[in-house]
């Protein structure tokens, strides 16, 4: 833009000397060359200034995007680590009211591994003790009004109780409840469960 308004002033000037001394056809030829320089310039300076806007804009724009994905990023992976570790409570099948423990060890939200621990009840002391392995995902809402969802299918036999078959579960997750509760899914008499982070 001050291209553009040196431009206008020596055309100004230019102008000013030919209507006051009424100098040659040479200072009019110039006038006139410099006047249809600046139109013909005028959209390309405008272009180019605009377009410098935009990129500068673009600039902060893409700066403040990657700002905010690192933190989502590294607020996911806070949340995925959480899961890590040995969450203990109940759950409940054919067999009756059941001591589970969960041992989860998540590399992000769709690489997790788990063991299923079952034993006997205080109150259901006849329930024989097992284990298997299980697989999952975990879905991250960021949300005070969604909790986030653990869902974690069987894979494997570890230790097989006679007549027992595996389950899969899928909870809710509150990070600052350190529970787990959900339901008990892919087996006939199973309805809930209800797990809470040890304390490391």
């Amino acid at each position: 833009m001050n291209h553009l308004l040196s431009i206008l002033s020596k055309s100004l000037v230019l102008l000013q000397s030919k209507v006051t001394t009424q100098n040659s056809t040479k200072h009019y030829n110039s006038v006139r060359l410099i006047i249809i320089t600046t139109i013909v310039m005028l959209p390309v300076f405008y272009l180019m200034n605009s377009l410098a806007v935009i990129a500068k804009a673009n600039k902060y724009q893409a700066i403040e995007l990657s700002g905010n994905q690192s933190k989502q990023l590294s607020k996911d992976a806070s949340q995925v680590a959480f899961l890590n570790g040995t969450w203990q409570g109940t759950y409940i099948c054919a067999q009756g009211l059941t001591n589970l423990k969960l041992v989860i060890a998540a590399k992000s939200t769709t690489d997790i591994d788990a063991v299923f621990l079952f034993s006997a009840h205080a109150s259901n002391p006849t329930v024989p003790s097992g284990s298997f392995r299980m697989k999952g995902v975990y879905t991250i809402f960021n949300s005070s009004e969604i909790p986030n969802t653990l869902e974690l299918k069987a894979t494997n036999w570890i230790s097989r109780p006679s007549g027992y078959m595996t389950v899969d579960l899928q909870g809710n997750l509150t990070p600052s409840d350190r529970r787990i509760v959900g339901n008990v899914l892919n087996a006939p008499g199973c309805s809930k469960f209800d797990v809470s982070k040890s304390a490391q």
